[in-house]
């Protein structure tokens, strides 16, 4: 249902969006469906419906429920049971109910049910009832089988559960006496987590005594009728050596009633709408102060009435505010506000004979100290804070243009914790102080401007030409019609015109041709009396290119006035963040569908193995039996079978080759030397009505990579050129030297700056579209027709390229063609000769005790390697995961060699070499990975005696890696 929620469009709904929900709704709801008991929220003047997932069997045949349906719709034929309950809890009552008989369409006929339900009310961020949450428990089973009584305490202990968590402080009273029976958590973090069960009320809270709450439960349990309070005022204890706090509560005692109908509990169920009772009183003070300080126009009588307010308010000594002059060393009261306890400080102060606080208020930071005798701040300058009558004070600064200008104090003749709400009610009126001052000396000053008024325009219109004349930015004066009445000289600094050139020419001459529709829009919206904020288009330089402008503009009822910045930097800054933010996408989406591939090939190999494995099996056993009826005709199948499975091998070849997980074998490379040698072969392969031709560069750099995959990937390109120019074309293969700067291979292919070796391969044929070339090198992805293509070629390039160290990029356009090219990183060091690699020797049968541990999570594949080295004559011992090898490492004497798959479910095979290693320092370890040798255990050289073996492999090569292995001891 949390799902179902997020989907719903709630824009157009009564609600709204989620994100300005009421905090109790969004509370409410979080608790509904992150609980496993079937609950619903109804909310608002319609109830809107919200259920969690529990409770969707109990709807029935409703299901499904939009989100937010109007409870009375979702239950028409149960609103005349429950539309009186439903009323008396938004009238703030909690309503109980014990098996309520429904009847309700469930597989697929009406059928009568029970249900036990709680209903509460939820008080919204004003203290009134915005709706309810019911916990909902079926007791059909229960009233069928008549055990009322086990599932009445089975409901009592889940309605505990539920009650606990509930947003509301809620509590059971036993009766008579007042005893706590149940508190749920809020009411515990209310009352200060004190120890309350089992106590009276009395006992448990005495504070509450003198304030008549006891008095009030008293009239309730004799009376049975619930008492509601409003922002009641309760002074508790938080601790018990804590003060009383002052909190403000909403609350109702609800009696409970047995069967005799006689008053046996009560229920306690409220919230805390403290922060609103101060945020209503923190409200009153700010509109007294706003009314008192609108008619006023003396900043000293502003001062004086928001330090009188302030001062009453905070109950303190002495409040009062002052100016602080450009040092920032004195301060000037003009007059301030005491009790009549202290006496005026009007007149002129140093902070530094006060304290050391001055830094902090010039940081601008609130100066809050409880008692100046212990603050650093304010220690050493005690006794002339003593002289004043000052003990703790708050001093709130006022910051105008990045310095101090005014601060407003408080002062308390004795020592006080002051309160994060007194703190910020200071601040506000501070505020509003320092507004009203300015404003009457605003008003004062305009009263002098208005007295040398002719002076003041003529300067100001001094002023105007020099911004005219001086300005960077490029102004403008226009009719509706686009033509140019005046303009500024910054237009030949920046598009190269002069006045002379334009005076009576229209601006959208000058206008892009792209942009002189918009810009012609922006014109009728400006003859409409609209004002332009940000309006962008391009317009021509004198020499012919052009510049992005963004133009403010008014009209009056004859001209358009504008001014224009330049902004060519920022927007070609911005389309080169948007093309390195669409390079990383495209990065991002192909690395995983790498990973994915990789996966996909490990798997199909491990698959293969097992088939292939079996298949060379059978055709052993088949050549054996020389009599066999029918044994051709079955050795070809099996031929057959392999030659699939082979080809289905270079299948996941080519998806390890995409995913970088492909065995390399990097050799130093001459690239005009590989294309030279190819070329005849390239020419057969595209056929004589496509010209191919080669163009070599002089001194190419070498290269390291994979000779074969270098001519496998060029071999591919080829052919795809090949099938894009069926009617014939020319094919282009060049080779150069490139250096790739920071900034290009960031935004294009994330590599290392440095020199690279490209290969670039272009042809004349049909091209890609767009969103072709953004997916050319996705795996399985190909335009040609089924049968035609496996959509591998050019992932397989582009794997092996990034392995390499390098990249491949396509540019293509529809109708003239694709160019494919290949980086590859240069190759510094000197030429090595290709070290021979001698051929294995033919498997040898095993010798007498030669033991084999065989560790292989894949159940075909370990018996495929069993049966195989048994028939060898070795002595086997399997083991399907890391522990049961362990195991026999510890508890068998002798074991030659270690057979491990590399990918293990918990350890991998890496690991149990080495802990077998340790074991037994002799052991040869031969590991079996469906992944590439570097994929599979990484770049470090492997350890002596170690070799790998990837799948899928033949019975012949196994034995022969292991039987070579044994015999040189590793």
């Amino acid at each position: 249902m949390g799902a179902s929620m997020r989907a719903r469009d709630w824009e157009g709904s009564p609600l709204g969006h989620p994100a300005h929900w009421p905090a109790p709704l969004r509370t409410s709801i979080g608790i509904m469906l992150n609980s496993r008991h079937p609950m619903y929220v109804a909310w608002g003047p319609e109830l809107a419906f919200f259920h969690n997932d529990s409770f969707i069997p109990i709807l029935g045949g409703r299901h499904p429920v939009l989100p937010g349906i109007p409870m009375a719709e979702l239950w028409p034929d149960l609103w005349d049971k429950i539309g009186d309950l439903v009323a008396r809890v938004m009238a703030g009552e909690s309503v109980w109910q014990d098996d309520f008989p429904v009847v309700m369409s469930r597989n697929g006929h009406p059928e009568e049910a029970w249900f036990t339900f709680s209903w509460s009310p939820i008080h919204d961020d004003n203290g009134q009832v915005g709706g309810l949450l019911c916990a909902c428990m079926e007791t059909t089973g229960e009233v069928r089988n008549r055990s009322q009584v086990a599932v009445q305490l089975g409901l009592a202990d889940r309605l505990r559960r539920l009650f606990d968590n509930a947003p509301s402080f809620m509590a059971v009273l036993r009766e008579p006496g007042h005893v706590y029976e149940f508190a749920n958590a809020s009411y515990r973090q209310l009352v200060g987590n004190r120890e309350i069960i089992g106590k009276s009320v009395r006992e448990a809270l005495p504070e509450l005594e003198e304030q008549g709450f006891i008095s009030l439960l008293d009239r309730v349990y004799a009376t049975g009728e619930p008492y509601v309070g409003r922002a009641v005022r309760v002074m508790l204890r938080r601790g018990p050596d804590e003060a009383e706090e002052e909190l403000f509560v909403d609350f109702i005692f609800q009696p409970i009633c047995g069967a005799d109908s006689q008053t046996n509990g009560i229920l306690i169920d409220g919230s805390d709408v403290t922060d609103l009772v101060r945020a209503r009183e923190r409200s009153a003070c700010l509109v007294e102060l706003g009314d008192r300080l609108r008619d006023l126009n003396d900043t000293g009588e502003i001062a004086q009435a928001a330090a009188e307010l302030l001062g009453r308010t905070l109950g303190v000594c002495r409040a009062g505010y002052g100016r602080v002059d450009p040092s920032g060393q004195l301060v000037t009261v003009e007059r301030d506000w005491s009790d009549g306890t202290a006496s005026s400080i009007a007149g002129v102060h140093r902070f530094r004979n006060y304290g050391t606080f001055a830094a902090t208020l010039h940081r601008g930071e609130i100066l809050v100290i409880p008692d100046v005798a212990f603050d650093p701040r304010t220690a050493d300058s005690t006794q002339a804070l003593s002289q004043i009558g000052v003990a703790a004070l708050i001093n709130v600064p006022v910051i105008e243009d990045g310095r101090l200008a005014a601060v407003l104090y408080i002062h308390s003749s004795e020592p006080r914790t002051w309160s994060q709400r007194e703190v910020d009610l200071i601040r506000d009126i501070a505020d509003r102080t320092w507004a009203a001052a300015e404003r009457a000396r605003s008003e004062s000053s305009l009263h002098r401007l208005n007295r040398t008024l002719e002076e003041q325009v003529a300067e100001r219109t001094r002023d105007r030409d020099r911004m005219w004349r001086l300005s960077t930015d490029i102004m403008l004066v226009a009719r509706f019609d686009g033509t140019i009445i005046a303009l500024n000289p910054a237009w030949g600094t920046l598009l190269g015109w002069t006045e002379d050139e334009l005076i009576g020419t229209s601006f959208l001459d000058l206008v892009h041709e792209d942009d002189v529709a918009a810009t012609t829009g922006e014109a009728a919206r400006l003859n409409k009396g609209l004002v332009t904020l940000r309006f962008e288009n391009r317009y021509r330089h004198k020499d012919g290119s052009y510049r992005w402008l963004s133009w403010a503009a008014v009209p009056d009822e004859t001209y358009i006035h504008a001014v224009g910045r330049d902004i060519t930097a920022e927007r070609e800054a911005l389309d080169a963040l948007r093309t390195a933010e669409e390079a990383l996408r495209h990065a991002q989406k192909m690395e995983a569908v790498g990973q994915l591939t990789g996966g996909v090939a490990h798997d199909f190999n491990n698959l293969l193995q097992a088939i292939l494995g079996n298949l060379d099996m059978l055709k052993d056993k088949l050549e054996r039996q020389d009599a066999l009826e029918g044994r051709d005709d079955l050795l070809r199948h099996v031929r057959f079978a392999t030659q699939a499975g082979d080809r289905a091998a270079i299948l996941t070849q080519r998806l390890l080759a995409f995913a970088r997980r492909q065995p390399l074998a990097p050799t130093s490379l001459n690239l005009n030397a590989l294309v030279g040698g190819m070329q005849e072969l390239l020419q057969r392969s595209v056929g004589e009505a496509i010209q191919v031709e080669a163009i070599l560069s002089g001194g190419l750099w070498r290269t390291w990579a994979d000779a074969n995959q270098v001519e496998n990937g060029l071999l591919n390109l080829a052919i795809n050129a090949r099938d894009a120019m069926p009617s014939g074309g020319k094919l282009t293969i060049e080779t150069a030297n490139t250096h790739l700067d920071n900034t290009y291979v960031t935004a294009e292919f994330g590599l290392t700056p440095g020199e690279y070796v490209v290969l670039c391969v272009t042809d004349t044929g049909a091209g890609m579209s767009p969103d072709v070339q953004a997916r050319a090198f996705e795996p399985f992805y190909t335009t040609k027709p089924i049968g035609q293509g496996t959509g591998l070629g050019l992932s397989q390039l582009y794997g092996f390229a990034r392995q390499s160290g390098g990249h491949a990029a396509i540019y293509s356009e529809e109708g003239k063609g694709t160019t494919v090219k290949l980086y590859l990183p240069r190759h510094h060091e000197a030429v090595q000769a290709e070290p021979v690699v001698p051929a294995l020797p033919e498997p040898e049968p095993a010798q007498e005790g030669e033991t084999i541990l065989v560790l292989e999570d894949e159940g075909l594949v370990r018996m495929l390697l069993v049966q195989t080295l048994e028939r060898q004559g070795y002595r086997v011992i399997e083991a399907h995961e890391p522990q049961v090898a362990l195991d026999a490492l510890e508890t068998e004497p002798k074991i030659d060699l270690l057979a491990t798959d590399v990918g293990l479910p918990g350890m991998n095979g890496r690991q149990v070499a080495e802990i077998a290693r340790r074991l037994k320092p002799e052991i040869a370890v031969l590991f079996l990975t469906g992944y590439a040798h570097n994929a599979a255990l990484g770049d470090e050289p492997l350890s002596p005696r170690t070799q790998v073996l990837s799948k899928p492999f033949n019975a012949r090569a196994l034995l022969t890696k292991i039987s070579a292995m044994l015999e040189s001891g590793g």
